[in-house]
């Protein structure tokens, strides 16, 4: 209850002070401080319609929309949680890497490890995870940590080694969330000496396509009879999310195996040499390429366009020049990743003929 006017006039300079430094934090990009602000500003003023969708504009900036469609994926769930029931023993220690909203931390408890560490670097995300945690009764078995797996040090956030690491911080190109550096890191430092993760392993594969539709997802020329092909210098030269489906598309080669990469260890080679069958002559605007995961013995999770369809789509790498292929020749192609993204490149070699 407000006593005196002076108190209310006290309340309301505190409430405009909060929802113009929420909204400053907004303009400049500070999403974590203008959430907060902003949470606090609704709280004071809740049939305030404005700063209720300002709010929900700062909580997606942080949240994007594609969680809702990975942790709907029946596919990836089904997969991990068959991985996490066959490596995680009862009484195990678990350390969950990037765990979203919570779901393979609390499988992990489901399965029977005495502890679960779930790290999650955002903020509201992991403030929703304890959340969610909470909500299924697991608090007492589920620890959620708001660092980077990095920031974790045995003996302070965690007690002892973890038994099972757990991670699930793929993109579509399976490297684009730093899962290479994130689980060498953390098997090297957190995992105890006969620890397993899961995945085990992964491999990236890719296939040529003819598709002027895909092609025009990135690159443009000519528009109402206006020359715009400048506006090609922003092109992305590294892949970006698609389904292929979506898409009128030929086949040009077979699918091909890019890179194997053994989680934990060093990768073998950050560039290799392909040989590829052309096997349907036609123009190559684009590759594609998808991942599959060995999460445990028996159990594999893939983003191949021909398997039912995951969250994660493919890799869709658009060539700025598009080749001209023709059914019988081998073409020389270049794979290279930098632990973040693959790329690959047509060689500047001649082809050949079979």
């Amino acid at each position: 209850m407000i006593e005196s006017a002076e108190a209310l006039a006290v309340l309301l300079r505190t409430s405009e002070l909060v929802e113009s430094s929420g909204r400053r934090s907004y303009a400049d990009g500070d999403y974590v401080s203008a959430t907060q602000l902003l949470a606090s500003a609704v709280a004071q003023a809740p049939d305030r319609a404005d700063l209720r969708l300002l709010l929900n504009r700062s909580i997606k900036k942080q949240i994007p929309r594609w969680h809702f469609r990975m942790m709907n994926d029946t596919i990836r769930n089904e997969a991990y949680q068959a991985a996490i029931e066959a490596t995680v023993s009862p009484g195990a220690v678990v350390l969950d890497i990037g765990t979203g909203a919570g779901i393979t931390a609390m499988m992990s408890a489901r399965a029977g490890a005495g502890h679960v560490y779930s790290c999650e670097s955002d903020p509201l995300l992991a403030t929703l995870a304890r959340e969610v945690i909470a909500n299924n009764g697991l608090s007492n078995r589920v620890t959620v940590l708001n660092c980077h797996s990095q920031d974790i040090v045995v003996g302070d956030q965690m007690p002892d080694p973890a038994n099972v690491l757990l991670t699930e911080i793929f993109d579509c190109g399976l490297l684009g969330e730093s899962a290479l550096v994130s689980i060498a890191d953390a098997s090297s430092r957190l995992m105890a000496g006969d620890g397993v993760l899961v995945p085990e392993s992964g491999s990236v594969y890719g296939q040529l396509v003819e598709s002027q539709s895909l092609h025009e997802l990135n690159h443009v020329h000519e528009v109402a009879g206006f020359d715009v092909s400048v506006f090609n210098l922003v092109e992305s030269c590294e892949y970006f999310r698609s389904d292929l489906h979506w898409y009128p598309h030929q086949l040009l080669s077979k699918p091909f195996r890019m890179f194997d990469f053994c989680f934990g260890a060093p990768s073998a080679s950050d560039r290799v040499e392909l040989q590829v069958p052309v096997v349907r002559t036609g123009r190559c605007h684009a590759i594609a390429f998808w991942f599959v995961l060995d999460l445990a013995p028996g159990v594999s999770l893939s983003s191949d366009p021909w398997e039912p369809a995951t969250h994660w789509r493919q890799a869709i790498q658009t060539l700025r020049t598009p080749r001209e292929l023709r059914a019988g020749e081998v073409r020389q192609l270049v794979a290279s990743h930098d632990t973040e993204r693959v790329r690959i490149s047509f060689s500047e070699m001649n082809s050949t003929r079979t």
